[in-house]
C-alpha cells in the first residue's frame, strides 16, 4: 500500500482482539464514548418499527463524507465491532492530529436493524457454535430487511415501502450525499468477498488484496452473487435495480422488496462497498469431476434441502394463521421460499462450470446453503414454538387439523434440529475465525474505499 492511502489503513494494525460479541446496548454505549472522547458526535436519525432510537455516530471534520451502515442483517454482528473500532480509531487519530484522517468525515450507524439485533442476542455472548447460534436465530425476509426496502421505479415493477429504519438512512444519505458508502455484512461460512456498485479496477485490486492480509480466504461465488460479474477475484459487481427485478413484460406489478443502499446513493454519485467476511471455517466434499457427476451430486443438494424442510413446509399456513404477530413466521416462510427457489434453480440452471475455481466456490455455495437454510428454518420454527406439547393450546382458535399440523412439524423441528447440528458438525467442521482479523478487513475495507474515493490511490493509464 502507498501514499495516503498506507497512512490512513495502516490503522487496521492496531485493531483489538475480541472473543464474543457485546449486548447491542453495551456496544452502543461505548461506541457513543468513543465518539465524545474522539471530538466527535451521536444524533437521532430516526426510529426503528418498535420505536428504539436510531442514531447516527459522527467523526472527524474533513469535507468528504464517508456513511458506514453495520448491522443491515440483524445475525451479521461484525459489523458492530467495526464500527466501535472504526469511531475508536479514528477518534485517537484526531486527538494525535494525525493527517490521513483530516479529509474525511465518518458518519457511522452502528447498529441498522436494531429490533433484529435484539432477537440474535441469545448467541452473541456464546462460545462460536453452530447450534447455539442457530438455536437463538432471527433473520427477517426480504420485505423485512432494512437494506432491501429502499424504492424501486423500473420497467414491470414499483416498490415504495421503505421501513421507518430505511427511511432514516434514505434521509441520511440525501443530507450528506457522501463519497463512499460502504455498508458491513458477514456471512455464516467460506469466504471474504466484497460487492461494489460498479466496475472500478484500481478499487477492485485493492479490495481483492485484503482477505489475505488478515488470514482469510477468498469467496471467488457466493450464493448471493451467482451469475454476477466480477471485477477481481472476490469483487462482485452489484447489478443495476433493473437486472435484479427483470421486466417479464407482464402487467406492473409489485415486487415483494425494493433496492439496497448502493442502489439509492448511486443518485449522487457515490461509490458503494459491501464487505463481507465470514464466521466460520468449514471443510466440504470434493467437487464433482464430470457433468453427469455434478448433476447427480447437485439435485443430492436441492433434494437434501427441500426433505428437511417439507415438514415444516408443510405446516406454515397453520403457523401464520396461529401466530400472525410475531416475527418468526414470516421469516421461515422467506426462508422456505429461498430454500425452494435454490433448489428449482439447482436442479434446472446450474451446470458444472468450466473454470475449476469457479466450479469449486459454485459448488461450495451449494453444499453450504443446503445444510445452512434447513438450520435456520428449525431454528426459527422452535423458537416461534419453544414448547412440542403446549402446541395445540397455542394453536387452539386455528381449529384441529391446523393444532395436528403443527403439532407434527413442532416435534419434528425439535427432533431433528440437533441431529442436523450434529451431522454439520461431524461433515463440515466448523473453526470460528478470529473475531479481530474479520474487524481487521472490514475495517480495511472502509478505509481502503474512503482513501480511494478520494484519490489518494489513481489508475495506472496505459501510455
Amino acid at each position: 500500500m502507498r501514499g495516503a492511502h498506507g497512512e490512513l489503513t495502516r490503522m487496521t494494525g492496531q485493531v483489538r482482539r475480541f472473543d464474543r460479541f457485546p449486548s447491542v446496548d453495551a456496544a452502543l454505549r461505548a461506541i457513543h464514548g468513543e465518539a465524545v472522547t474522539g471530538r466527535g458526535s451521536v444524533r437521532r436519525i430516526g426510529v426503528t418499527r418498535a420505536g428504539e432510537p436510531l442514531e447516527l455516530v459522527t467523526v472527524g471534520s474533513g469535507p468528504r463524507n464517508i456513511l458506514v451502515v453495520a448491522g443491515p442483517h440483524p445475525n451479521e454482528p461484525v459489523g458492530l465491532l467495526t464500527a466501535w473500532e472504526l469511531v475508536r480509531l479514528v477518534g485517537a487519530a484526531i486527538r494525535a492530529q494525525d493527517p490521513a484522517v483530516a479529509p474525511f468525515t465518518w458518519h457511522v450507524l452502528p447498529c441498522w436493524d436494531l429490533d433484529g439485533a435484539r432477537l440474535n442476542e441469545g448467541w452473541y455472548a456464546g462460545p462460536p457454535g453452530v447450534e447455539a447460534y442457530h438455536r437463538n436465530f432471527y433473520r427477517p425476509g426480504l420485505a423485512a430487511q432494512p437494506e432491501w426496502t429502499f424504492p424501486l421505479d423500473v420497467p414491470g415493477g414499483r416498490f415504495d415501502r421503505p421501513l421507518p429504519e430505511t427511511r432514516a438512512v434514505m434521509e441520511v444519505i440525501d443530507t450528506l450525499r457522501p463519497l463512499v458508502l460502504c455498508s458491513l455484512h458477514n456471512s455464516d461460512v467460506g469466504g471474504a468477498f466484497s460487492i461494489i456498485d460498479q466496475d472500478d479496477p484500481t478499487l477492485a485490486g485493492e479490495l481483492a488484496r485484503i482477505p489475505a492480509a488478515h488470514g482469510l480466504p477468498v469467496d471467488a461465488v457466493s450464493m448471493d452473487t451467482v451469475g454476477w460479474p466480477c471485477s477481481a477475484p472476490g469483487v462482485h459487481i452489484l447489478p443495476g435495480a433493473g437486472e435484479l427485478h427483470p421486466d417479464t413484460g407482464a402487467p406492473r406489478s409489485a415486487p415483494g422488496h425494493g433496492t439496497c443502499s448502493l442502489h439509492y446513493a448511486q443518485r449522487y454519485g457515490t461509490r458503494g462497498v459491501i464487505a463481507e467476511v465470514p464466521r466460520w471455517e468449514v471443510r466440504r466434499p470434493a467437487v464433482p469431476s464430470s457433468p453427469e457427476a455434478w448433476a447427480v451430486a447437485v439435485a443430492g443438494q436441492a433434494e437434501h434441502l427441500m426433505r428437511a424442510v417439507a415438514p415444516v413446509e408443510e405446516a406454515l399456513g397453520a403457523a401464520l394463521r396461529a401466530a400472525p404477530e410475531g416475527p418468526f413466521g414470516p421469516a421461515v416462510q422467506d426462508t422456505i421460499r429461498l430454500a425452494r427457489a435454490s433448489a428449482t434453480v439447482w436442479r434446472t440452471k446450474i451446470g458444472l462450470p468450466r473454470d475449476p475455481e469457479a466450479a469449486e466456490g459454485l459448488w461450495h455455495a451449494v453444499h453450504d446453503t443446503a445444510r445452512l437454510l434447513p438450520l435456520r428454518t428449525l431454528g426459527m420454527w422452535q423458537r416461534m414454538f419453544p414448547d412440542p406439547s403446549d402446541v395445540r393450546a397455542v394453536a387452539g382458535p386455528a381449529g384441529e387439523h391446523d393444532s395436528a399440523l403443527l403439532a407434527r412439524s413442532t416435534a419434528y423441528a425439535h427432533r431433528t434440529f440437533g441431529a442436523l447440528c450434529e451431522a454439520f458438525d461431524a461433515e463440515c467442521r466448523p473453526t470460528a475465525y478470529p473475531l479481530g482479523s474479520l474487524v481487521a478487513a472490514q475495517l480495511s475495507a472502509v478505509l481502503t474505499a474512503s482513501a480511494i474515493g478520494d484519490g489518494a490511490i489513481t489508475p495506472c493509464r496505459p501510455s
